[in-house]
């Protein structure tokens, strides 16, 4: 790894460093992210690798499932949720749910229902697909003003009413 810029956890001049690891004595997965994801003024990710290792993790993860390497499973989904951040968890959460990574799944419900205000102020919150949505309305946990909620809900829907995507095929918009 080092300084090859080639190798995609090189460090960069100003990049923080991600790195991946396996312990096979105990059994452990540790991810390592210093000062990542990078995000511009309009808190927007910038850095490509956080998008890459999490797609990576999420295809080991589909594949260790696959293969029925349950340890394995279970050590990726620990490491995707640890990566868990108000930025990240709409887009996690909808790539759990299309491959069927249960607790992934819930794990990031948990986490948007506990987090819900910071990530609502995410860009990514209006291209939430509208089943997700649905359930955090319906959930009993979802702990924030109605305020909140009601405003966030009409900025949703505005945005899907322009034409924006929302999770949802053009047959259901009809």
């Amino acid at each position: 790894v080092g300084s090859d810029p080639a190798h995609p956890h090189a460090q960069m001049p100003g990049d923080g460093t991600t790195e991946l690891s396996v312990d096979g004595e105990r059994g452990g997965m540790m991810a390592v992210a210093n000062g990542w994801p990078r995000k511009n003024a309009q808190g927007e990710c910038t850095d490509w690798r956080h998008c890459t290792m999490l797609l990576a993790l999420l295809d080991l993860c589909e594949l260790a499932s696959y293969f029925m390497i349950e340890e394995l499973h279970v050590a990726l989904e620990h490491t995707m949720s640890a990566l868990l951040s108000p930025s990240s968890c709409i887009s996690m959460w909808s790539m759990a749910r299309e491959r069927a990574l249960s607790e992934l799944d819930d794990r990031c419900k948990a986490y948007f229902l506990e987090h819900f205000r910071q990530c609502v102020e995410e860009q990514s919150f209006k291209l939430m697909p509208r089943q997700l949505l649905q359930e955090v309305l319906q959930h009993g946990r979802l702990c924030a003003p109605t305020e909140l909620v009601m405003q966030s809900l009409l900025q949703w829907a505005q945005h899907n009413a322009k034409g924006g995507k929302s999770g949802h095929s053009e047959a259901e918009r009809e």
